[in-house]
């Protein structure tokens, strides 16, 4: 196996349980058993920086050619200056989830041989234009947790080039829209989740190439409605989540005119007739359809929200469109259920608080983590590194 995929081991600890954070523990694997793997340190090919620093200065590292992976976490550092990362010929993941990054300046990952960019869990409001320009190698980066309020296809691209990028998670920020051409640079992209954001508008034309995407998320947002072009220059998209918005109705030609093969999209502010044709379309076009419940069961939920749902909750106190006697096409052109339709929206309204927990800095998380740009992250328990496979890493929570 020699594949570029970052593997969790996830677990859930108990809100009532003793928990003491003791740093890392680093394992070395000959083979993919986890059980089998011996315990190892801190060295000059997987690098575990103190997490009492706070900047990281201008060729920091030195000339320390076998280095591979660079982790502070979770620490206290507050500045990257450009250049900190030089001369790494084999530098191929850097983590700096869970610290107190605000900035990411031009100039500090420039060029970087590497491929996994892990900047989760911090405070950074602001990436300079071009910031992760010139990575050829870069497939995997995550921005979850921060404090973005936009989405700058230029922090990756030198212009008119195109980046290799093939995940982006920039979930759990404050980003209002996904505008035009959001996604023209990255002709290799199959991860795009947005999900937990404030988005209320999405351009019917982020996307080209003829995109193979597996993931699009955008559930948790304020979504009102999606164009009927969103997908138009998408060849496929395995799962298609679109759940805990406002949406009251989806032109059937989202559905029609892609490929895809899974969807979540209740909740929603659905109208009742509406809801009865996209759920035909869905049908007719074999889309496997989830619940909430399913949605937040699955394995990339369970990563990202890192705290345990109440699914019966959503079950039992969600109605799944309100009612209206006209058809779809009229209900939409008329006032008449705005009473209607404000009710159900305070519903769901109410509801998503409950689930879209947020925290304040030093509360509000269980034992175990850390509150960063006002959700909680999971500190970092165990780092396994395979002897067989060095493209293969697996951190455990």
């Amino acid at each position: 196996m020699n594949c570029r995929v970052l593997v969790c081991v996830l677990s859930i600890i108990s809100v009532c349980e003793s928990y003491t954070y003791n740093g890392i523990s680093m394992r070395k694997c000959k083979n993919y058993k986890l059980e089998e793997c011996e315990p190892m340190t801190s060295n000059n090919v997987h690098l575990i920086v103190s997490g009492e620093t706070k900047v990281l200065k201008k060729n920091h590292f030195g000339n320390e050619t076998e280095l591979m992976d660079i982790t502070v976490t979770p620490g206290s550092l507050r500045e990257l200056k450009p250049k900190c990362f030089s001369n790494l010929p084999s530098l191929k993941r850097i983590y700096l989830g869970g610290n107190f990054l605000k900035i990411i300046p031009f100039g500090v990952f420039n060029f970087l041989p590497v491929y996994y960019v892990y900047l989760a869990g911090n405070q950074i409001h602001t990436i300079e234009t071009e910031a992760f320009a010139g990575m050829e190698a870069l497939k995997e980066i995550y921005l979850d947790k921060n404090s973005l309020v936009y989405f700058d296809p230029g922090w990756f691209a030198l212009e008119g080039k195109t980046s290799n990028l093939e995940t982006l998670n920039i979930h759990h920020n404050k980003i209002i829209s996904i505008n035009k051409k959001a996604f023209y640079n990255f002709p290799k992209i199959k991860t795009v989740d947005f999900s937990f954001n404030e988005i209320e508008y999405i351009s019917g034309d982020i996307f080209r190439y003829n995109a193979d995407i597996t993931l699009f998320d955008v559930s948790f947002n304020k979504l009102t409605t999606l164009s009927s072009n969103l997908l138009e220059n998408v060849k496929k998209v395995d799962k298609f989540v679109i759940a805990f918005n406002f949406i009251d109705n989806l032109d059937k030609e989202v559905i029609e005119e892609t490929k895809i093969k899974s969807a979540s999209i209740h909740p929603n502010q659905w109208i009742c007739s509406c809801l009865k044709d996209v759920e035909t379309s869905l049908y007719n076009n074999r889309v496997q359809s989830f619940s909430s419940g399913d949605t937040f069961k699955s394995r990339e939920n369970l990563l990202k929200y890192q705290l345990p749902v109440n699914t019966q909750y959503l079950a039992s106190n969600l109605s799944i469109c309100y009612e209206t006697w006209k058809n779809c096409e009229d209900s939409q052109s008329s006032s008449e259920n705005s009473e209607a339709q404000k009710a159900f929206q305070e519903v769901l309204t109410k509801t998503y608080d409950k689930v879209n927990v947020k925290c304040a800095e030093g509360s509000g998380c269980l034992d175990g983590m850390v509150c960063r740009s006002d959700y909680c992250w999971a500190l970092i328990k165990v780092a396994y590194y395979f002897e067989n496979d060095p493209m293969y890493f697996v951190w455990g929570f």
